[in-house]
């Protein structure tokens, strides 16, 4: 009878054995769901404050924009100079600084120096209105405080701007150009070696020749 229990006993161990192998990869699928899931979860997280974040500055920027919008009019002002400085160095208003961001404080900004009637006043602008304000000249623009909103009349022309083939293609012929140069050039060089060359075989012939006189002489 021992000897039933025990082969019995024996017999069901492979079987337990099994069950615990079973119950491992549950568990370890289980572990790698419940990972999944809190991704899922973080991934959702900042998303949701990255898009409330974004509302919230767009907000913001909206209340600018109308800001401007409401105080903005139209001026004639003759540019004197323009320049790209850091906020430190130009001459601004303590209250106009306090209310620009640090970050873009730290930055170089487009600066305008510009006669408005009989004063000589310090603007601020956008890239986009810097590079189209003219330099000693009048312009008419949108003033709102000491910023340029926008270049009404008398602006430079803007650059076109250049698709990818375009810039293919001028690349392609300046090289062909650089190439033509070169080709050019060797052959200016190599007329020049072959001049120089029947340049000195003539005047061997000749030295050969006033030789040969000079015997003829002697004779």
């Amino acid at each position: 009878m021992n000897r039933g229990i025990i082969s019995l006993l024996t017999a069901t161990t492979p079987i337990t054995d099994q069950v615990t192998e079973v119950a491992e990869v549950a568990n370890q699928g289980m572990n790698g769901w419940l990972v999944a899931l809190i991704w899922v979860i973080v991934i959702g997280a900042i998303l949701t404050g990255l898009y409330f974040w974004g509302k919230r500055i767009q907000g913001r920027l909206d209340q600018q924009q109308a800001m401007i919008n409401e105080h903005k009019q139209a001026t004639q002002i003759f540019v004197i100079d323009k320049k790209k400085d850091k906020l430190a160095n130009i001459n601004l208003p303590k209250m106009v600084k306090e209310q620009i961001p640090k970050k873009q404080a730290k930055r170089q900004m487009p600066v305008v120096i510009a006669k408005i009637g009989p004063q000589i006043l310090t603007l601020l602008c956008d890239e986009s209105v810097y590079n189209v304000l003219p330099v000693k000249k009048t312009c008419k623009v949108e003033l709102a405080g000491v910023l340029i909103v926008s270049v009404l009349s008398g602006k430079l022309p803007q650059p076109t701007k250049t698709g990818f083939r375009q810039k293919m293609l001028v690349r392609a012929s300046k090289l062909r150009n650089k190439s033509e140069t070169l080709k050019n050039d060797a052959a200016k060089a190599d007329q020049a070696s072959k001049e120089a060359k029947a340049k000195k075989q003539a005047e061997k012939a000749q030295q050969k020749a006033q030789k040969q006189a000079l015997k003829n002489q002697n004779k």
